[in-house]
């Protein structure tokens, strides 16, 4: 519980960018011999990379004055590190011409993503799901708002964390105990996250704040008080024992949503474990989109499983499953999977349900000249 509990002390810093490895074709092409460490494909726009100017090419061969040997060390080595502090990298840039640049940079990371309009009144959840789609954006401001959208599996780089989501997107952070994982679209106008952590009743004196969940997260989301975020009023769900909290950046022009649990530490009672997940968009784009990063934070499952005890009544929490596709189907989503290929699509009841189709009524595809009748639920 050591590496939970002291996440749980500050916000994870992000670079906020997306790594590969340096291949033989990519040291040929900078003439390098024996280089290790890691390469950057991608750079969301205004994170701490950007700022520093890290650009796609990039080579990154030194965090705090050691070297690295691949992308997962480079991940590790940043995830040392909290929102607001400094990482120094090493990093090499090819001109393309055979000659190198060596240079430091240290950047200041950024929270790890997070992510808001104050809905008016809580949702039923639990309820049956919806026969088409809502006529007002759900309680939490946004929802599908129709059109068959592509998703695919993605899966970290140390192979602990899984989600689904539009191919285009990029995991940025994770971690290799299998608690943790943050992840984009390309531009940064989407964001979803996922981690559970404990935070031990010993640290509570030193940080009260801690001394609730809703507190816990605050403190996270706002950098321990140095961003600037207001916070709607939580979403609590009895039937799941889940709360939504809303929350938006005025400052940085992001909103979004934290869905939450927490359950006593045993043998601390002061103490407790919380899992979150977490969906941001730009504030703008938040009631068409949302509910696309909702769903991408929703279908993250990581190997550390920290489950919630039985109630009193011995019962066991709903899965992940359960509390995943109940949520989607309140947002007008669901998954439907193409047989033949495995692909994946969120798909919404009221916008692509075809009552008449060729083989009966259903979700089809275009493919070609022939429409292709999707099956419910998602290939994994």
């Amino acid at each position: 519980m050591a590496g939970t509990a002291a996440a749980a002390t500050r916000a994870k810093g992000t670079l906020g960018v997306a790594l590969g490895d340096i291949t033989p074709q990519i040291q040929q092409a900078a003439g390098l011999q024996q280089v290790t460490g890691a390469v950057i494909q991608q750079v969301l726009p205004g994170s701490a990379a950007a700022q520093v100017g890290l650009q796609p090419g990039d080579l990154i061969i030194g965090v705090d004055g050691a070297g690295v040997s691949g992308p997962a060390e480079v991940v590790q080595r940043v995830g040392h590190h909290g929102a607001g502090e400094r990482v120094a990298l090493v990093i090499l840039r090819p001109d393309g011409q055979g000659r190198v640049q060596q240079y430091q940079v240290t950047p200041v990371l950024q929270p790890a993503a997070g992510v808001a309009a104050s809905p008016p009144t809580p949702p039923a959840y639990g309820a049956p799901p919806p026969q088409r789609a809502p006529a007002a954006p759900s309680p939490l401001g946004t929802g599908l708002a129709g059109g068959m959208v592509p998703v695919r599996l993605h899966v970290d780089v140390y192979r602990t964390c899984k989600a689904f989501a539009p191919a285009n997107w990029v995991i940025y952070g994770s971690r290799r105990e299998g608690d943790a994982l943050d992840m984009a679209a390309p531009d940064g106008s989407m964001m979803a996250g996922y981690q559970v952590f404990g935070v031990p009743g010993s640290m509570i004196p030193a940080y009260p704040r801690s001394a609730t969940p809703e507190g816990r997260l605050q403190t996270l989301l706002s950098g321990g008080g140095r961003v600037p975020v207001s916070f709607g009023q939580p979403l609590r769900d009895t039937t799941f024992g889940y709360t939504w909290l809303p929350y938006e950046f005025p400052n940085h022009q992001h909103k979004g949503v934290v869905l939450y649990r927490a359950w006593p530490l045993p043998n601390d009672p002061p103490g407790y474990i919380m899992l979150h997940r977490q969906a941001q968009t730009f504030t703008h784009l938040w009631e068409r989109q949302g509910a696309h990063a909702i769903a991408v934070a929703l279908s993250i499952r990581c190997t550390r499983q920290l489950q919630p005890p039985p109630d009193a009544g011995g019962r066991r929490p709903p899965d992940d499953d359960q509390v995943e596709s109940t949520y989607n189907q309140q947002l007008g989503m669901e998954y439907a999977h193409d047989p033949a290929t495995g692909e994946n699509y969120w798909v919404s009841h009221g916008t692509d349900w075809n009552a008449t189709g060729p083989e009966g009524p259903g979700y089809y595809k275009q493919s070609g000249n022939d429409r292709r009748k999707l099956v419910p639920g998602r290939s994994e």
